[in-house]
């Protein structure tokens, strides 16, 4: 690291949602923060991933006064960005505005939220947002996934699967094939529809649209706090298949750990929704894993800053 001039570093956290940046001085200092629209780059197209990641970096050095040529890292942790081409397309995006000394780091988020929870990439990183994923950090470098397929594959106990299954549960009410759930009127209210026969139409008007869908999670977690039995018994079956993803991630870096594993919570479904929160904290207690819960309560894009000044002193 240059002793002589301050080190400038950037931290994006895309998400499916949402995509959070921050420029920040190497002394912690968070010198400008811009939000953007989503950037999960399979649930956008590559246009809008690159107009996303390119007018968050304008904004930032605009913001802060900085140029990006001053910018001695970035690290970009992004929601659907753990294999080696999804990291080759961002990259694509946005090393060619870089010098070849400016060092560019591009992770999956669950990175960056293990970072702004412990300071160093070591445990566990369990994510429910939009999409869900598990990810296993370890002190010497391995590294473990499970979950974080997408919609159609996976995300199994995340915001988008929670919406699936009011909407599910509003069309089998309907049908009489399950009981009456408060869902029904909490979810034709929020969408402004008439009958439940009217989804179908609202699915085809938002192209299935999976932050749309995720969206609906949110009525999920109000029905089941009003005893809503539906509601309960979506998030009981959520909150197990988020213990099925957290197994083999644990497994495969910390089945012999003679110590207690930090596990972070992130996504707004484990961070903001308590009662959903205990019912995964409960199953891991009772799971003989040796893990110890705990929240994500910085910023996830802090995280990714922190990242960026992490490897660079490694390049020191």
């Amino acid at each position: 690291m240059n002793c002589m001039a301050p080190n400038y570093v950037i931290g994006i956290d895309g998400g499916g949602t949402k995509t959070s940046g921050v420029l920040m001085h190497e002394d912690g200092t968070v010198l400008a923060e811009v939000r953007f629209p989503g950037s999960n780059p399979h649930a956008s197209s590559q246009d809008q991933v690159r107009e996303v990641l390119t007018g968050l970096l304008d904004e930032l050095s605009r913001n802060s006064g900085i140029a990006l040529s001053h910018v001695q890292a970035f690290c970009l942790c992004m929601a659907g960005v753990d294999r080696p081409k999804d990291r080759a397309l961002i990259e694509g995006m946005i090393r060619p505005r870089l010098a070849p000394a400016q060092k560019l780091i591009v992770a999956n988020d669950a990175v960056a939220g293990i970072m702004a929870a412990l300071d160093k990439p070591h445990g566990l990183m369990l994510i429910s947002g939009t999409g869900s994923v598990c990810f296993g950090f370890h002190e010497d470098g391995r590294t473990s996934r499970c979950g974080g397929w997408g919609q159609l594959l996976g995300d199994e106990g995340s915001g988008y699967a929670l919406g699936v299954a009011a909407l599910k549960a509003v069309i089998q009410s309907f049908d009489g094939r399950l009981e009456q759930t408060t869902l029904t009127d909490k979810v034709l209210g929020y969408l402004k529809l008439e009958q439940p026969t009217d989804v179908l139409g609202w699915l085809q008007s938002v192209q299935s649209s999976k932050p749309e869908i995720a969206g609906l999670s949110r009525l999920v977690h109000e029905a089941e706090g009003e005893g809503d039995a539906v509601s309960q018994r979506i998030l009981d079956q959520a909150a197990d298949d988020l213990l099925w993803i957290i197994r083999p991630a644990h497994a495969k870096l910390f089945a012999t750990s003679p110590e207690e594993v930090p596990i972070v919570f992130g996504g707004s479904n484990l961070t903001k929704a308590t009662r959903y929160q205990n019912r995964v904290r409960d199953r891991i207690a009772a799971s003989g894993m040796t893990l110890a819960p705990t929240l994500q309560e910085s910023e996830a894009v802090i995280g990714a800053a922190k990242y960026a000044l992490l490897e660079l002193r490694k390049g020191a």
